[in-house]
């Protein structure tokens, strides 16, 4: 469906004449459109896989799209910033495709702002990072010797800190890339629960379960998914 046509917004779904079976440019052309599965088809996907998740959003062809579909699209939206040295980007990309592919695995909308994917040409480097980080509900500071000592990332969890205070709640996750030790994070990080990334897998999934779960004390839609990845990770 195509929920993102002008005017008066309207979901939109393809009749099967409409549609190309070759999957050729099979989704829209417009990159603020949604991509829409039918709720018919929810049991049958389910049954297929079981970790498949689905919002609340209410889909039908030419029901109306509007501000409040977008805003609980928005809300179960898991939006993390990523703050790290440029020293460390072949240890943080590889760590930041497995947190995408990981929320992708288990159907939970994401937008993970990387300065490598995100950053566009011809716009002020500054103000889009701190764009980021404002749009963010989460913080990821990838801690690292060179990522201690650069004044960009200081500024960028900082940023989100002082916002962190404001709210009283859990926003900023540190996750220890290289032989830095706890003691040697800034005083405040000192008391905020740090995981230590030893090339595992699971380090990273434990960081999104834990992301996962500081969303669900403000999403009712994440409790379910929250513990049901608690549960799996309790029997590996």
């Amino acid at each position: 469906g195509d929920a993102a046509s002008p005017g008066r917004k309207t979901q939109r779904f393809r009749k099967p004449y409409q549609f190309d079976w070759h999957y050729e440019k099979i989704l829209p052309s417009n990159p603020d459109a949604h991509y829409l599965i039918h709720p018919s088809l929810h049991h049958l996907i389910q049954k297929k896989n079981t970790r498949v998740n689905f919002n609340r959003v209410r889909i039908g062809d030419e029901l109306a799209w509007g501000s409040r579909q977008e805003k609980r699209i928005a809300a179960e939206t898991v939006k993390i910033f990523i703050s790290y040295s440029h020293t460390d980007v072949d240890v943080v990309e590889p760590i930041a495709e497995d947190i995408e592919g990981y929320l992708n695995e288990h159907s939970i909308m994401n937008d993970i702002w990387l300065d490598k994917w995100k950053m566009q040409n011809g716009k002020w480097f500054q103000d889009q990072m701190i764009a980021g980080v404002k749009a963010s509900d989460y913080l990821i500071f990838m801690v690292s010797e060179a990522s201690l000592n650069s004044n960009t990332v200081t500024l960028e969890w900082k940023t989100k800190f002082a916002d962190h205070i404001e709210k009283g709640d859990e926003s900023i996750f540190p996750f220890i890339i290289d032989h830095t030790s706890v003691r040697d994070l800034p005083d405040f990080l000192k008391n905020i629960h740090t995981t230590q990334y030893d090339g595992n897998v699971e380090r990273i999934q434990q960081l999104v379960d834990d992301i996962l779960r500081a969303k669900a004390e403000h999403s009712p839609h994440f409790v379910s998914i929250a513990k049901s990845l608690q549960r799996r990770r309790n029997r590996r």
